[in-house]
């Protein structure tokens, strides 16, 4: 898409969706759609990613912690799955 549109004075940006099998609601294209015309994607956008999450799990990794899975320390940073004993 962006190599058909060289050229044009129309700015293009990259957007990853459905990761894993996730569905693309209708409701995430119309928030894409609107952010898009008020001017507010970056170049590169993944539809419904928490990026304050995923930048907390890179820190994570920076700073040499390596406990439990990615996606697991993730989940447990949005709430869905429990810290600590139960």
């Amino acid at each position: 898409m962006r190599l058909a549109l060289a050229g044009l004075p129309i700015e293009v940006h990259c957007v990853v969706a459905g990761l894993g099998g996730r569905a693309i609601t209708s409701a995430s294209l119309e928030r894409l759609l609107a952010d898009g015309l008020a001017g507010r994607l970056p170049a590169l956008t993944f539809l419904d990613l928490r990026a304050d999450i995923v930048s907390r799990e890179l820190a994570r990794l920076a700073e040499g912690h390596r406990s439990g899975p990615h996606a697991e320390n993730i989940l447990r940073d949005v709430g869905v799955v429990a810290s600590g004993a139960v």
